[in-house]
């Protein structure tokens, strides 16, 4: 077997890491101290909050689920997830916290060789009001499953007999054979992976935005005094944020039976033929983020890749075609049970001579604004 359990008074494991944590782990590694891979949960609570209740139900929460209480250790050139030595309480702040101090608490980054790969504040406002900041490392939690996350949270508070459906064993084996279902499935098909992107990539340009300027917030936060920073200091990634009107949403409803395109693949249709006109570049490609179908429930943690979607103007005079031609493109990447797009990226960039295939990122925010429903209190959202 591929992971270790002992039993004795407590569960100890190793879980290998699947290729897709690997790559979340070796980014990390690289820039250890960037903080776009922490995940929020910010709330506001009205009425009575029992604080040594919503530590008890965190505390019973992270216990029964295995990747959320766990951190990576390099155990003889291999990676696994090992249980963390403690559960780490709640930071509760008896009085208000400023905007910048608030700040300073959630851009500490995590240690993903030490943990814990979460942390959790309560501000006390008054004596009937509370804040909530839940933080969480990408590794452990996306924005799909972070709404079960503050689900099961609330049944941990409101019952203090709730416990998780699946057993610390059961989850420990689903979680090993699944991580090593794909560490083979990349092993055996991987000649076949690299032909196709080969196929689909010949040509492909290397695109540059070094002529693009990002812009920068005066303000971050609002508050008294301000906190002057750059957005690209905070996140180190230049962005370019937008969304779609009712209208344009009205329309894309009707064109999406007809041509089968979505919001999602109308927006980086659109940014594919910006980067044409604005680089001059016919051939080229996007890199998007897609998750594994497989792993989508909480307990599998993040288990994201980043794929590739090629572009070629040469062979486009209008938008319908550009529509057409990326649907066409999504339709390959799926043929007898091999889903293309979950080639991990670290194996696909070495087989194009280091050229630079992810420059031009495209992604969508999807996290569901779901509250927190704690029995007899108010939960409101901070934007």
């Amino acid at each position: 077997v591929s992971y270790r359990l002992v039993k004795s008074k407590f569960l100890m494991y190793q879980i290998p890491l699947s290729p897709y944590s690997e790559k979340l782990y070796r980014s990390w590694k690289n820039n250890p101290d960037n903080i776009s891979s922490i995940v929020v949960s910010d709330k506001y609570i009205e009425g009575k909050l029992d604080i040594q209740n919503l530590n008890n139900s965190l505390e019973r929460f992270i216990r029964d689920h295995i990747l959320f209480n766990s951190h990576i250790e390099s155990i003889l050139g291999k990676l696994y997830w090992v249980k963390n030595s403690i559960i780490s309480k709640i930071d509760y702040f008896k009085t208000p916290l400023s905007n910048k101090e608030i700040f300073i608490y959630i851009k500490k980054f995590f240690n993903l060789e030490k943990g814990p790969l979460y942390r959790n504040a309560v501000i006390r406002i008054n004596a009937n009001k509370y804040r909530i900041i839940a933080l969480m490392h990408h590794t452990i939690i996306n924005g799909i499953t972070a709404d079960y996350f503050l689900k099961e949270l609330s049944n941990y508070y409101n019952d203090e007999s709730y416990t998780v459906e699946l057993s610390s064993n059961l989850q420990l084996l689903r979680l090993n054979n699944l991580f090593n279902e794909m560490s083979e499935n990349i092993r055996i098909n991987k000649h076949k992976y690299e032909a196709f992107w080969k196929e689909k990539l010949s040509d492909t340009e290397a695109v540059s935005l070094d002529f693009l300027k990002i812009c920068k917030r005066e303000r971050l936060v609002n508050s008294s005094r301000g906190l002057n920073l750059p957005m690209d200091q905070i996140t180190r990634v230049g962005e370019i944020r937008f969304n779609f009107g009712k209208d344009v949403l009205l329309k894309l409803s009707k064109l999406r039976k007809k041509y089968k395109t979505t919001p999602y693949l109308f927006g980086q249709n659109i940014y594919a033929i910006l980067i044409n006109l604005y680089t001059g570049k016919n051939k080229f490609c996007i890199n998007y983020s897609v998750s594994i179908a497989k792993s989508l429930k909480f307990i599998y943690g993040a288990q994201i890749n980043t794929s590739l979607i090629p572009y070629d103007f040469n062979k486009i005079d209008n938008v319908i075609e550009i529509i057409e031609q990326s649907r066409d493109f999504n339709r390959t990447l799926k043929k007898n049970e091999i889903k293309y797009s979950d080639f991990p990226i670290n194996f696909l960039l070495p087989l194009f001579n280091n050229q630079n295939l992810l420059t031009a990122s495209f992604d969508q925010a999807f996290v569901r604004i779901k509250s927190i429903e704690f029995a007899n209190l108010k939960t409101f959202i901070n934007y």
